[in-house]
């Protein structure tokens, strides 16, 4: 097993940093052998890896709160040959000049000698030019027209982000880490139902602050609804 890991400062907004590595898009492009990646659902990307061979994969991801900061997690386990076990472990804790970004890329199969070399490229290639594109995308949200902001459904004093039905509880887990990111620097409710039960969540700055009803108690399709003040 073979780990690489780098840790630095950026002078940005958590908010912002931690929606950067939310997003698996932004990290593949400083790695050349990852392309076509297809969002299968809130946690779960399928991609093509082209190296050596070419690879269909499934990545699972885990967005976290912590005591001081933020955990987001790309975990890949393939058990057909060739076996390997890959995980990219991103930890965004906020600092006074910004935030401090701890990367840890961690493998174990065939090559590790050479997936050692190739992942410490990867670090201080994205270590590098981390400032320019977390400013760049920090541009595409702050850029976004005033019209499909106001077009949002409100209510209450709250922009709807999210309604739908599910059908798993497991699925309740992604809305509950979707609620929580939303939340950094602001206040989101999730509100869940079926047909007896309603469970209300609230989130102020990432943080739980509010709770009503039990969701062990939700079964059978599941109405969902995230809000977030304005």
């Amino acid at each position: 097993m073979i780990e690489v890991e780098s840790k630095f400062k950026i002078n940005k907004p958590i908010d912002v940093v931690v929606k950067y590595f939310s997003e698996p898009k932004n990290i593949l492009k400083f790695v050349p052998y990852f392309d076509e990646l297809y969002q299968i659902d809130e946690s779960t990307y399928r991609f093509k890896l082209k190296w050596l061979m070419t690879l269909n994969l499934i990545a699972k991801k885990v967005c976290r709160k912590m005591e001081k900061g933020y955990e987001i997690i790309y975990e890949i386990n393939k058990e057909s040959k060739p076996r390997f076990h890959s995980q990219l472990y991103n930890f965004i804790a906020p600092i006074n000049e910004g935030s401090e970004i701890l990367i840890k890329y961690i493998y174990e199969g065939p090559f590790e000698s050479y997936v050692k070399r190739e992942a410490s490229i990867f670090m201080k290639k994205f270590e590098e030019r981390a400032f320019e594109e977390i400013s760049s995308f920090e541009r595409t949200l702050t850029n976004i027209p005033i019209e499909i902001t106001v077009n949002k459904p409100t209510l209450n004093g709250y922009i709807i982000l999210k309604e739908g039905v599910i059908s798993k509880n497991e699925e309740i887990n992604i809305l509950l880490d979707f609620a929580e990111v939303e939340s950094i620097n602001g206040i989101t409710e999730l509100i869940l139902s079926d047909s007896k039960n309603i469970v209300k969540i609230k989130f102020e700055n990432g943080t739980v602050k509010e709770t009503y009803g039990d969701i062990d108690k939700l079964t059978g399709n599941i109405n969902y609804m995230i809000k977030k003040k304005k």
